[in-house]
């Protein structure tokens, strides 16, 4: 059992502080109709209150004197990264601050896929920037795809074993996602971790969903890239990025900015070299400190098992009042780990009185959801975040809305 899993499995040592979190997401009244209701989390989370007033006074100090803040105030970034490191559990010597995932799947794969014929081994379910930079080099650089069809229901160790069958002589690296960012879906990736090590097999985790849904133990992969704009909260333009010591050294900068090779001589890691890319904003920095602060906070365990505990009450009500097709099994029948915060499911075409239920239920009820990118016509499907900021009331005026565009 993993350390998710046996997190995941307990009761929360303490209940969610509700006080605080309706203080930091206040948009009236849970259930009320006449605010917007944002189910949407897992694209870009709203920010909480202690973020936007981080963010405030940086930019107020930042203009008593912005060369000074921008360039010089190097704690900024640094205090953040401390944090960060010692929320996944990784040196922070190796922990790289990128402005998106997509800067950390593109910093990997232009490394590591260099010549005509290079392989890259991968999913049918990864997001589509890891797509788009993997088309890039195949129209560029001849490299190779080789994808594993996604079966969530065969399980775990099917999907891995299944991954490593595609690896060849010619396989250069192998790139799979966290949390399945289409179903919700949290595989064990623990054999495949295993089989990549004993290989030496470079194996690219993309953990986008994976800060703000329980504790991660990054430590344990080869490298492993993600976002902070999600589930934690965090300003928008913020990624992380994390290499062991052995990926670290093939690592070919993508972009270059100015005292790179000084940052790359100095610093007590090279890997702060690719944070060299030009005059950024400092400020996000302050506003990352308190999206993590406010984790903490909270406490990781039982953010998780409110997210849980919502989203499985989400479930319930949608099955019983609209019978649709969920993309993953009933939860009691899946590994506790194995479950996130997401929930997707879809309709025949036949039962759907609109078009668009992504535009329908923003129209008429202002209700924002994910609309389903599986599907070839996606918005006949639906992906919800059942984010702890939210209520059973929401999810109970989700449903109520949603009834009125689907027939029984």
């Amino acid at each position: 059992m993993d350390k998710n899993e046996i997190l995941l499995t307990k009761p929360a040592i303490n209940e969610l502080d509700k006080t605080l979190v309706a203080s930091e997401f206040p948009y009236g009244p849970p259930g009320s109709t006449k605010f917007p209701l944002y189910l949407n989390t897992g694209s870009c989370g709203r920010k909480p209150a202690s973020v936007v007033a981080a963010l405030e006074e940086g930019w107020r100090k930042l203009n008593q004197n912005p060369t000074l803040t921008t360039f010089f105030e190097t704690e900024l970034r640094e205090d953040a990264r401390t944090l960060a490191a010692e929320m996944f559990g990784v040196e922070r010597d190796l922990l790289l601050l990128t402005e998106s995932t997509t800067e950390g799947l593109q910093l990997m794969l232009q490394s590591y896929l260099l010549e005509e014929g290079d392989e890259l081994v991968t999913t049918d379910h990864e997001h589509g920037c890891l797509n788009t930079i993997a088309r890039h080099l195949e129209e560029t650089r001849g490299i190779v795809v080789r994808r594993h069809k996604v079966e969530p229901h065969l399980g775990s160790h099917h999907h891995c074993q299944s991954i490593e069958k595609l690896v060849t002589p010619k396989t250069k690296l192998v790139a799979v996602s966290e949390i399945d960012c289409f179903t919700g879906w949290r595989p064990n990736l623990d054999t495949l971790v295993a089989e990549c090590h004993l290989a030496g097999m470079p194996l690219l985790i993309d953990g986008a969903h994976a800060p703000g849904q329980g504790p991660v133990d990054v430590s344990r992969f080869h490298s492993w890239v993600s976002s902070a704009h999600k589930w934690l909260g965090s300003p928008n333009g913020i990624g992380f990025a994390y290499f062991d010591r052995k990926i670290l050294e093939a690592l070919k900068p993508v972009w270059i900015g100015h005292k790179y090779f000084e940052t790359r001589a100095a610093s007590s890691s090279p890997v702060w070299a690719f944070e060299c890319r030009g005059t950024e904003d400092p400020v996000k920095f302050l506003g990352l400190q308190a999206a993590l602060k406010l984790q903490k906070q909270l406490g990781e365990q039982n953010i998780a098992a409110r997210q849980i505990s919502l989203m499985r009450f989400a479930r319930k009500l949608i099955a019983e009042k609209l019978n649709p097709k969920f993309l993953l099994p009933d939860p009691d029948s899946m590994p506790a780990n194995e479950l996130t915060a997401l929930l997707a499911f879809d309709f025949e075409p036949s039962r759907l009185l609109v078009d668009d239920l992504v535009q329908a239920l923003w129209q008429q009820d202002k209700i924002w959801i994910q609309p389903d990118y599986l599907l070839p016509t996606p918005g006949h499907g639906v992906r919800i975040s059942c984010h702890y900021s939210l209520g059973e009331e929401d999810i109970e005026r989700f449903v109520k809305a949603l009834s009125a565009f689907v027939k029984p």
